[in-house]
């Protein structure tokens, strides 16, 4: 039983008030196989009815009642003695019906912990650095591609052509430095009156460090 698989997905609910029926049913691509149906047992229950799993990937659709296949059937384990009156239902549908809670607690888990990771790489990386904006971004690139349309064309020309120079020698003109750190402060500026938002950022403060630096170099 345990080479066994269940019934392919997606599943879902089938009720029918015409035919006072309800069915599970699941398979690609148009929900084509019945998972499971029930069948009156007796004159007081009902009994669960499953599909044949060596069968149905060959297309075929064979009902069997869970009481007539006791090879669905087993005692749980240390209750033995109990298995007349309550034993484990071992169709691979059936089991995975008990474990959806367990299974659906550990995606949680992994999404949850999956999220966290997520926020501990944009607090460490580099982001875009329009005003408040997390989005992670190149280290070549000023900001995510939303903020970057609010500016215009030819304030971004000057981003990229300082940055460019600043980078063919990194360290060997501080003009340079000073040249892209205004042309990013003003494209950051721009964006931030767009939305409201303080003008405030580090790349302008930046500048006249920079000017000083090349001013003291040029002296020397």
């Amino acid at each position: 039983m345990s080479a066994l698989t269940h019934t392919p997905g997606p599943w879902r609910w089938e009720y029918n008030a015409k035919h006072r029926s309800v069915h599970l049913v699941g398979g690609k691509p148009m929900y084509d196989l019945t998972v499971m149906d029930f069948e009156r047992w007796g004159m007081h229950g009902a009994v669960p009815r499953f599909i044949e799993p060596s069968e149905s990937s060959n297309g075929l659709m064979l009902m069997h009642r869970l009481c007539d296949r006791q090879d669905w059937i087993a005692p749980f384990e240390n209750r033995e003695h109990h298995a007349h009156w309550c034993a484990a239902v071992t169709h691979p549908d059936a089991r995975l019906m008990s474990a959806a809670p367990d299974l659906l607690a550990a995606l949680k888990e992994v999404i949850e912990r999956d999220q966290k990771s997520h926020r501990g790489t944009i607090m460490s990386g580099h982001h875009c650095h329009a005003n408040d904006c997390p989005t992670p971004t190149p280290q070549s690139l000023l900001m995510c591609a939303k903020h970057w349309r609010m500016v215009p064309r030819e304030m971004q020309s000057r981003v990229r052509a300082t940055f460019s120079v600043r980078s063919s020698a990194p360290g060997a003109d501080p003009a340079s430095w000073a040249d892209y750190y205004e042309a990013a402060a003003d494209a950051v500026e721009h964006v931030a009156r767009l939305e409201g938002k303080p003008l405030d950022n580090s790349y302008r403060r930046m500048v006249p460090k920079w000017r000083e630096f090349a001013t003291k170099r040029e002296a020397s």
